[in-house]
């Protein structure tokens, strides 16, 4: 006769075996859909912004955070990028051997660079302020973008409150950086070159009387001269 001790260990064995059981059939399921693919077709997308070569040959383009390259007369898409890279709003540089874009990765929006062929993905910019929407300049030495570093890297509490996105210069051979509008309490974004290099166009937020659309352009020594007002209101 099996006594109560005896019937307990009993059960609990087969508990055991029960529980370990069913540990070792979960890890083959899991193990067998994680060597499973799946292939989505993208027919359509909204939201892209796309770059063309200066050939007219490619086109890359961000899709759900991930930059592919597509030929320009239709074809398939190739992904160039880590989907936890985060990458958007691609620019080709003018000789085509660049392309700058912007990338989320780390949880801020800094500038990076990579080859036409999603090789030498290079992080620009860092630092707690978000950079965004980069433009390669006609000669490929700098880059223009829209910045609030200012602001998250300011210690001087005017700069806080008053601080805003303006546009920012990296040049490309020194990795130095600067800032080419300062106007406090105005947002200026999408920057982008002259063919010459000697102006340089940015929309402009202003907060106090909503206004969209400033041009601004560089004097011969590369310094921001002019701010032609709010176009419209």
């Amino acid at each position: 006769m099996d006594t109560r001790e005896q019937r307990s260990r009993s059960g609990n064995g087969r508990a055991a075996i029960i529980v370990l059981a069913g540990l070792a059939a979960g890890a083959a399921v899991a193990a067998r859909f994680a060597t499973q693919t799946a292939t989505v077709t993208v027919t359509q997308a909204t939201n892209v912004a796309a770059t063309l070569s200066p050939d007219r040959g490619t086109l890359i383009l961000d899709v759900q955070g991930v930059l592919f390259s597509l030929p320009a007369n239709g074809g398939t898409a190739k992904a160039l990028t880590d989907p936890l890279l985060e990458g958007a709003r691609p620019h080709f540089s003018p000789k085509g051997d660049l392309v700058a874009f912007q990338a989320y990765k780390g949880g801020t929006f800094h500038i990076w660079s990579m080859r036409p062929d999603g090789s030498g993905v290079t992080q620009l910019t860092d630092g707690h302020g978000d950079d965004r929407e980069p433009r390669v300049s006609p000669d490929g030495t700098k880059i223009v973008f829209a910045s609030d570093r200012a602001f998250a890297n300011s210690g001087d509490r005017s700069a806080t409150i008053d601080g805003s996105y303006d546009v920012w210069q990296l040049d490309l051979t020194t990795k130095t950086l600067k800032p080419i509008t300062t106007a406090g309490r105005t947002d200026e974004f999408e920057p982008n070159w002259s063919p010459d290099a000697q102006e340089l166009a940015f929309f402009s937020w202003f907060f106090s009387a909503p206004s969209l659309g400033v041009n601004g352009w560089f004097s011969d020594n590369g310094t921001f001269t002019n701010d032609a007002g709010a176009v419209c209101c």
